[in-house]
């Protein structure tokens, strides 16, 4: 049996049509996203259309206001109406292949690209996240390139799993970072999989991570937090 196949007998009835509708749109809309897009909402899609927006919900959300402080988007547009614009730039032939960065591209598409903004507020659950775990792929990219650091699909999932709010998905993304470590090394921690030689170190970053955007928490409390943050990848 193939991975395809595989996959599709895990899914959900709603996690397969949605999956398949992302993957349709990312395919169209090219460059690094036909890959990043169905990474990010993979996880998810053996749940129901409840927890599968909530995950996407909580992306969306980070991803957004990180966009925001980077300068990527102003604070009123939303990963849902940066999915929907790629979308219709497609029919202009407007694709990140195109540009020499996905800032670039972000901005033509922000700037050039109109859209129906009734459709926009009238989006079916389902098509809030197709669109907003599309546009997040988007935005991903290109805070990437701002932090010069690779932003792995699993690192963007796991901010679904845990709900990780945008001061600790960037406080981890800065500490992999400056010790040299990959963000896949995180959920592969959290997860189990993660290689021995690895675990102490990885263990010590996200320990140190969590005390310094909590500095009153009690050993107790962090040893609880990792416990329910392990739970919470293994779902």
């Amino acid at each position: 049996m193939g991975l395809g196949s595989f996959l599709s007998g895990v899914l959900s009835p709603v996690g397969r049509v949605i999956g398949g509708a992302i993957s349709s749109l990312a395919s169209n809309i090219g460059g690094a996203i036909p890959k990043l897009a169905p990474k990010i909402s993979e996880p998810f899609l053996k749940f129901n259309i409840e927890k599968i927006f909530s995950a996407a919900d909580a992306i969306c959300s980070v991803i957004c206001l990180i966009s925001d402080v980077m300068g990527l988007k102003n604070k009123e547009e939303s990963a849902q109406e940066i999915g929907m614009k790629a979308e219709e730039g497609i029919k202009q032939e407007i694709k990140p292949e195109k540009f020499a960065s996905y800032e670039e591209y972000i901005n033509n598409i922000r700037k050039d690209v109109e859209i129906d903004q009734t459709k926009l507020e009238s989006l079916s659950n389902q098509d809030k996240i197709k669109y907003g775990i599309v546009g997040s792929a988007i935005l991903v990219k290109g805070i990437e390139e701002k932090e010069k650091f690779e932003i792995p699909a699993i690192f963007v999932s796991e901010i679904g799993r845990q709900n990780l709010s945008p001061q600790e998905t960037m406080q981890y993304i800065k500490e992999f970072k400056k010790n040299n470590l990959c963000l896949n090394d995180f959920t592969n921690y959290l997860d189990g999989s993660i290689d021995d030689k690895l675990y102490l170190k990885v263990e010590n970053i996200i320990e140190s991570s969590i005390k310094i955007l909590n500095p009153d928490i009690t050993d107790n409390e962090l040893d609880n937090k990792i416990i329910d943050m392990k739970k919470s990848a293994r779902e």
